[in-house]
């Protein structure tokens, strides 16, 4: 769409559109001389708007807190001796807010993604490799939601090129299958599933199609981020421990 169709949908005036689409926020092209907006990238901007996750909303985490917070939001401090203790002490801040939609923009960062395609009866063995996320990790976190057989999930880049050598996983813009390349293995030992906050974030991948928003997988995502808390008194006393 236009630029001033997309400005009339955020309900911006058309420069704010034309600086997202600057900053990368927005995917754009420009054909015959007029910029055209991506129309599930500004689906996927609306519902980022709904869910309260402000445009530009400054600068993503690195992955080590990234990963940290996102275990501490699900009760699981295995990470937190991987930090020294100042940064400890300012993740504890970051994460005491009322509401973590905001948070979606932080750990944006969080993986590097790449999509891939693969034979079909193969399809069962590579997710055997990752940590689910996703469609499936959402149903593992309780939250059932039905789709197809795509593969969504985490996992190490050691592991992505033993994939890519024995069940002749192969790169494509067009794959089914999405898999969220860690740059440290430790960020996903000892789990079965993502963190919630990942799979909330790694929804959005789904939650549009056709410039439309769909409304199960973003209920789902609300649903998901309305189960985070704070962290845990219990957690309190890690935070502020010396680094091991």
């Amino acid at each position: 769409m236009t630029i001033s169709e997309a400005a009339e949908r955020l309900g911006v005036v058309p420069q704010r559109v034309r600086a997202l689409a600057q900053a990368g926020e927005l995917a754009a092209v420009r054909a015959e001389g007029v910029w055209l907006i991506d129309a599930d990238s500004l689906a996927k901007r609306v519902l980022l708007a709904e869910l309260g996750v402000a445009a530009s909303s400054g600068r993503p985490w690195s992955q080590p807190i990234a990963w940290a917070a996102m275990r501490v939001l699900d009760d699981d401090d295995a990470l937190l001796s991987q930090l020294d203790r100042k940064a400890r002490y300012r993740l504890r801040r970051r994460l005491d807010v009322p509401d973590p939609a905001p948070l979606l923009a932080a750990v944006r960062n969080r993986a590097r993604v790449v999509r891939v395609s693969v034979h079909p009866s193969r399809a069962v063995r590579l997710r055997d490799l990752v940590v689910p996320s996703g469609v499936t990790g959402a149903g593992i976190h309780g939250f059932g939601l039905t789709g197809d057989d795509a593969v969504d999930g985490y996992l190490f880049a050691d592991a992505l090129a033993d994939a890519r050598d024995a069940l002749r996983v192969r790169d494509s813009d067009t794959g089914a299958h999405l898999l969220r390349v860690v740059d440290d293995e430790r960020f996903l030992e000892g789990l079965e599933v993502a963190p919630r906050l990942a799979v909330a974030a790694d929804l959005l991948d789904h939650a549009v199609e056709g410039g439309a928003i769909d409304g199960r997988v973003a209920s789902t995502v609300r649903a998901l981020l309305g189960e985070i808390s704070s962290p845990p008194a219990s957690s309190s006393s890690t935070f502020s421990s010396s680094s091991s």
